[in-house]
């Protein structure tokens, strides 16, 4: 486990390089397999995962794990399953969601790395089930009943027969869509709500349920946790579009980190205090553009400017890790003439600041000291698209 000093270094060091150009000390990497359509959820312990659609997959998505690059991918789909994706990765193991052939509906599912380690965590008796979060021996997700029509947040340990139920009191609706350590988020509705979706944070049980919606907001979702900080959006008429936002814990911790000039943000991650998502407004041309948040609006930084300039139109961050100085974040960019494609920014720190660059690093420091946690698992987003 790394010293807080040390995160307190790499933290300063990481502030120094995103208020430098924009191109300092990054790299962008495709993840996209030749011919296909693919899209990266997360990363966390130097992999990726997500989904590949290519003619090796017979054109259907499956889950896929990568090493840092397109050539190095493992297909993880279960040959009787028609298609398939992981969702999260933690200690080895991936969870996500496969659909049985020609159906439309999704059995949560879970691996240890390869396809034969398949485990099936459909419950008796549900109409549609996703793992979305994995802390241990624990998944966690939702299931869906069509014959109630609500879904409601749940817990498995490695079977389906293990299946818990952690709708909280009261509600109708309840999604867990990321886990770290103890605490789950998502969101939930019900009549204490006003039927509004709000975000909130579990412990695990469906007792104690946090609301942490803020007040005068309609509507708010929470996807990604990193030690005691959360991410995810809020929307209403008040404000018009989706407004990324960061909570610590309560609904009064809300903080608005719609970038100046963007009608629409969302985060989907977080790790060590920084935040991943997208933005767009008339900066962007109304398009998404993939970017970076260090716990307020003023910090936005826009990722999409260090794609390859003129083959992408559009591009979000769906996961982000930041480990001893390095950022990796990963997510899918639009292509105009393929769809959409897996990609990976890499940030890797200079060892050495020079001279010019030691006020810069000092007061990063003073100012991130405060921030610095401890690293998350990893983070969903699965409602937003």
């Amino acid at each position: 486990m790394r010293r807080i000093a040390l995160l307190c270094i790499a933290a300063g060091v990481l502030i120094s390089a995103l208020t430098a150009p924009a191109s300092a000390g990054w790299e962008f990497i495709s993840l996209n397999p030749t011919s296909a359509n693919s899209c990266a959820w997360g990363v966390s312990d130097g992999q990726q995962f997500g989904w590949v659609d290519s003619d090796t997959t017979g054109h259907k998505q499956h889950a896929i794990l990568w090493s840092g690059s397109s050539e190095n991918w493992v297909d993880l789909h279960p040959e009787e399953m028609g298609q398939s994706m992981i969702q999260a990765v933690s200690g080895g193991q991936q969870v996500g969601w496969a659909s049985p052939v020609m159906a439309n509906y999704y059995h949560a599912s879970l691996w240890s790395g390869t396809t034969a380690s398949w485990v099936d965590l459909h419950p008796a008796g549900m109409s549609t089930s996703r793992a979305t979060a994995i802390v241990g021996d624990q998944q966690f997700g939702y299931v869906w009943d069509q014959s109630t029509g609500y879904s409601h947040a749940s817990l498995w340990s490695g079977t389906a027969a293990s299946w818990m139920d952690l709708n909280p009191a009261g509600m109708s609706d309840s999604y867990i869509n990321d886990a770290a350590g103890e605490y789950q988020v998502g969101y939930a509705k019900g009549t204490s709500t006003g039927n509004w979706d709000h975000a909130g944070l579990w412990n695990g049980t469906s007792e104690n349920w946090i609301d942490l919606n803020p007040a005068d907001i309609y509507n708010s979702y929470a996807y990604g946790i990193w030690s005691d900080q959360q991410v995810g959006y809020v929307n209403n008429p008040s404000i018009g579009y989706n407004h990324a936002s960061l909570w610590s814990g309560t609904a009064a911790s809300w903080i608005d980190l719609n970038p100046a000039g963007m009608y629409s943000s969302v985060a989907l991650d977080i790790s060590s205090g920084w935040q991943a998502g997208y933005a767009s407004g008339p900066a962007t041309g109304y398009l998404s553009h993939a970017g970076l948040w260090n716990g307020n609006a003023e910090s936005w930084v826009d990722l999409h400017t260090l794609l390859p300039e003129g083959l992408y139109a559009e591009s979000q961050v769906d996961g982000i890790e930041v480990s001893d100085g390095e950022i990796w974040a990963v997510g899918s960019a639009k292509n105009a003439t393929s769809g959409y494609e897996a990609v990976m920014w890499h940030y890797s720190p200079n060892p050495v600041p020079e001279p010019s660059g030691m006020m810069a690093l000092a007061g990063g420091l003073v100012g991130l000291t405060g921030l610095v946690r401890w690293r998350k698992i990893q983070s969903n987003r699965e409602q937003v698209r």
